[in-house]
């Protein structure tokens, strides 16, 4: 049987996993990524390079779905709404069964249509508007704080 705190240490190893693989795949020494240690936090991750301290954050989502069977993606409303006020420039990644999907943050999210789901206000981003690729990930987080 599967506890809370199996089921919270099981989370957390899932975004040591992602950041630990991108950092694989970006193989950059210039860029740093640190993890939020708080877990109430808006967003997983702050990406910097410590050449020139640019830095963009990340929220990361793991989904345990196939994503080629939806047209969006769903992310709580609370969360965008923290991201306008302290973290603007970020990026939104899911990370899926078949794919890693992702989105640059824009307040126009805030619009978009909404939903309930486990009595959370949640909002639903176009997959169409969202890039797919770990590679094509790396290529933003580079043209974001490379140059």
């Amino acid at each position: 049987m599967c506890s809370i705190k199996d089921t919270k240490d099981f989370i957390l190893d899932t975004e040591l996993v992602f950041k630990t693989d991108l950092l694989d795949k970006m193989n950059n020494p210039n860029i740093k990524i640190i993890k939020s240690q708080n877990k109430f936090c808006c967003i997983d991750f702050a990406l910097i390079n410590h050449l020139n301290l640019k830095c963009i954050y990340m929220e990361h989502k793991r989904k345990s779905i196939n994503a080629l069977n939806f047209d969006s993606f769903i992310i709580n409303y609370h969360k965008l709404m923290l991201m306008d006020l302290y973290y603007e420039n970020s990026i939104i990644v899911w990370e899926c069964n078949d794919e890693v999907y992702f989105t640059l943050y824009n307040k126009d999210f805030l619009s978009l249509d909404k939903g309930v789901s486990y009595g959370q206000k949640i909002v639903n981003i176009p997959k169409k508007i969202c890039g797919s690729g770990i590679e094509n990930l790396i290529l933003l987080i580079e043209k974001n704080i490379l140059h």
